[in-house]
């Protein structure tokens, strides 16, 4: 495995973040707007759901740093490049946020299913653009 610089690493690690939280993040609020324009109409689904999505994306982008932090940095340390590994912990995490974001009177199998669905994207395409790497800004040569 070739060494990469740390600071291309690092954006490398970041472009990776915020396309698997735009990529997760589309599945449960695109079902949303989708639900809304079907309840409501073209115009209310416009008006008032668009921006409403795109602040729900802010808000799980800001959410969803810190334990993603703490996993990429775990994740790095000790080279983990199995795509298993990465699909579980995005599953983890946004099912960990519905708990964190959802009202529990609403949670129930049609939000839990779709926030898994949205862990599982956003783990393929982490791991595609970042995991499968993992470590590759350590020198390996001295190791056994």
């Amino acid at each position: 495995m070739n060494k990469i610089p740390p600071i291309k690493r690092l954006r490398t690690v970041l472009s990776g973040y915020v396309a698997a939280t735009l990529a997760g993040a589309i599945i449960p609020i695109g079902g949303y707007l989708v639900l809304g324009y079907i309840a409501y109409g073209r115009g209310v689904a416009a008006q008032f759901l668009v921006p409403m999505a795109a602040s729900g994306f802010a808000k799980a982008v800001a959410n969803s740093l810190l334990p993603v932090l703490a996993i990429v940095a775990l994740t790095e340390a000790f080279s983990i490049q199995a795509v298993f590994a990465y699909v579980l912990l995005g599953v983890f995490v946004f099912v960990g946020y519905a708990f964190y974001l959802v009202p529990h009177q609403v949670l129930n199998l049609a939000v839990l299913s779709g926030m898994t669905s949205a862990g599982i994207v956003a783990g393929l395409v982490y791991w595609k653009i970042a995991g499968c790497n993992a470590g590759a800004w350590r020198d390996t040569t001295g190791r056994s």
